[in-house]
């Protein structure tokens, strides 16, 4: 008995299992797939969604003349102050807000909530992507439809994310709440 061992086994494997990842992608992303697209949803780090978070508190009393509070935001979204500092001292070096020092001090937001998007929030705390690249060590025909296919789904998140505004947020919380307003 002769066993096939070499690269033409290797190649005819790895062929295969490109093949299966680029089917698998592509059902998530047309939507044939629903079990699959909700269990792989879109990973945030912990510091992007408070920032989000925090930026949606600041965009709720936009507009008011009083600045809000750290441990307000922290307490009423168990988030730990002095993560949150952080968080909104690299905000405030991105023009996003400003301090007020003092008894009655805290943070405001310096742009209209409707000038602000999710994708200005991510990229302030987590920086500009780029776009997506292969990690196939060898270049196939998958690997190059895979690859397009990785950056378009990228290109159409950061589009839908740049529609999203905090005044639009904002404005669904409300609506959600009755007039109450609660994240």
């Amino acid at each position: 008995m002769r066993k096939r061992v070499g690269t033409f086994r290797t190649s005819e494997f790895r062929i295969l299992n490109w093949f299966r990842i680029s089917i698998f992608v592509l059902r998530i992303w047309l939507g044939l797939d629903a079990q699959t697209q909700r269990t792989n949803a879109m990973n945030l780090s912990a510091k992007t969604e408070y920032a989000a978070i925090a930026m949606m508190e600041l965009a709720a009393s936009y507009g008011s003349g009083d600045p809000v509070r750290i441990r307000k935001i922290a307490d009423a979204h168990g988030i730990p102050n002095r993560f949150l500092v952080q968080i909104l001292l690299q905000l405030k070096a991105a023009g996003f807000v400003t301090s007020t020092r003092g008894a009655a001090g805290g943070y405001e937001l310096v742009r209209d909530p409707a000038t602000v998007t999710l994708l200005d929030i991510i990229e302030a705390v987590e920086g500009q992507s780029g776009p997506a690249e292969s990690n196939a060590e060898v270049e196939t025909p998958g690997s190059r439809v895979l690859l397009a296919a990785w950056r378009e789904v990228a290109e159409n998140q950061r589009r839908q994310l740049a529609e999203i505004s905090l005044a639009d947020l904002v404005s669904r919380v409300r609506s959600q709440a009755s007039g109450m307003f609660y994240i």
